[in-house]
């Protein structure tokens, strides 16, 4: 058997790393599939998986991208040559399976859409973080994408089309989709039965990460048949570190001791060095205007100026870059770090969870993952960063806290033998509600995926 992973970006193929090692250890033989042109992720993606099959650089989709340069008629015919190499592609190769990360963008619709006629099984992957309809809609509208008072001709037409694109919040009309990406896509049969819903683009079967999510999709219409809850499978690795803590925080601190002086901005401290602050890094480019942008890094900047105050020069201070960020510019813009440590690739988010004493996020999709975990978990609106409640009032076990001063008041109060209980009994909430942290996550979705 031969099964084909799509991704949709590179850093997500950290997501499927053990998916992987478990089809091969069963003998099957695979190929990743990405769209995306490569980034500074693509060189980690590499060491992982050598066989990874670039659209980006081949002939036939840079001939699409040229046809797109002729207005609409040029988008669509675009569309159908991508689309007609793609089928061509997959009839050739013929997999067993194709596995995809998800399936509402334009690419995505082409290769499920392919494997559709090609008879090809699809499955889809659970995601990390738990997808409400809901906050779809709070996401797009502060997006702006709003329907106008008064649609022109090509919105009303693609609304006829496809209705299920438009749905009510807050008084306006959000759509998902541009007008303009409607009509070829739906000449062609590409788009899902709702794209508010991960899974509803006529996938065969859909693993998602809770009996919460199940929920969720069951109620916007995905068939209760076709999911199967089967965890998050990079949780398996938190588990596996969670177990191994001792000896992964020992590893990161000797790589702090040993690395070079871009790393961080000041010496460790010389007591209580096994105290480790991880900040869990957003891509402030795709959450604050350009204008705003160089107000949001000073207000970084200021976070790490408080905890380095609050905590002293004896506790690490890790910041996680995310995926998205590049890391000299990410650094630059901050400016001072006072002491932090920045990192990206070299140890994996949850190894990092692991091994800290206590996490500070923004708007991150490893707040699933940090359920698994004892320790304080602080979500903090940097900036006046939007979605805050809307993300986070759901789990009570996370703090959330709106200023530099509630930083320091939590900080100072985190090993308080009464807070530590009122935290762990919150936690234990969260963990039973919307976690999976058994370590056999991966065991369940494989199974799912070559049955």
């Amino acid at each position: 058997m031969r099964i084909f992973c799509y991704i949709h970006a590179w850093h997500h193929a950290q997501n499927i790393e053990l998916i992987i090692r478990e089809v091969e250890r069963r003998g099957v033989r695979y190929r990743i599939l990405t769209f995306v042109p490569r980034d500074d992720n693509a060189p980690r993606v590499a060491q992982l998986f050598p066989r990874v099959e670039v659209f980006a650089e081949s002939r036939a989709f840079q001939t699409g991208e040229k046809l797109n340069q002729f207005g609409r008629p040029g988008k669509v015919l675009g569309l159908l040559w991508l689309f007609l190499w793609v089928l061509t592609y997959l009839a050739w190769q013929r997999p067993a399976r194709l596995v995809v990360s998800e399936d509402v963008t334009l690419w995505s619709g082409v290769l499920v859409r392919a494997a559709r006629l090609c008879r090809i099984t699809t499955i889809h992957l659970p995601a990390e973080n738990i997808h409400f309809v809901d906050g779809w809609l709070y996401e797009r509208h502060r997006q702006g994408k709003i329907v106008a008072t008064h649609p022109r001709v090509l919105q009303r037409l693609a609304h006829w089309l496809y209705p299920v694109n438009i749905q009510p919040h807050e008084g306006k009309l959000v759509y998902w989709y541009a007008p303009g990406r409607i009509l070829g896509s739906y000449l062609l049969g590409l788009l899902p039965k709702t794209p508010w819903v991960r899974g509803s683009n006529h996938i065969d079967r859909v693993a998602v990460n809770s009996r919460v999510q199940f929920d969720e999709n069951t109620r916007y219409g995905l068939d209760a048949a076709r999911q199967t809850i089967t965890g998050f499978p990079m949780h398996d690795q938190l588990a596996a570190c969670l177990r191994d803590r001792t000896a992964i925080k020992t590893r990161i601190l000797a790589h702090l001791e040993a690395s070079s002086p871009p790393l961080h901005a000041m010496e460790r401290g010389q007591g209580g060095e096994d105290k480790i602050c991880l900040i869990v890094g957003t891509a402030p480019r795709y959450l604050w205007s350009e204008a705003d942008l160089p107000a949001a890094y000073a207000a970084h900047s200021n976070l790490l100026r408080t905890l380095r105050q609050t905590l002293g020069d004896d506790c690490h201070i890790l910041f996680k870059i995310h995926p998205r960020e590049d890391r000299e510019a990410f650094i630059e813009r901050i400016g001072d770090s006072h002491g932090a440590f920045f990192l990206k690739t070299e140890f994996s988010v949850y190894e990092l969870l692991a091994a800290s004493d206590v996490v500070i996020m923004f708007l991150s999709s490893t707040v699933i993952a940090a359920f698994a975990l004892d320790v304080p978990v602080l979500a903090y609106g940097i900036h006046s960063l939007p979605g805050m409640h809307d993300f986070y009032d759901r789990y009570p076990s996370i703090d959330q806290v709106y200023s530099l001063g509630e930083i320091r008041d939590l900080l100072a109060n985190m090993h308080d033998p009464t807070y530590l209980a009122d935290l762990q009994r919150r936690r234990a909430q969260d963990r039973a509600k919307y976690g999976m942290f058994d370590g056999d996550n991966t065991r369940r979705l494989v199974e799912l995926i070559l049955k």
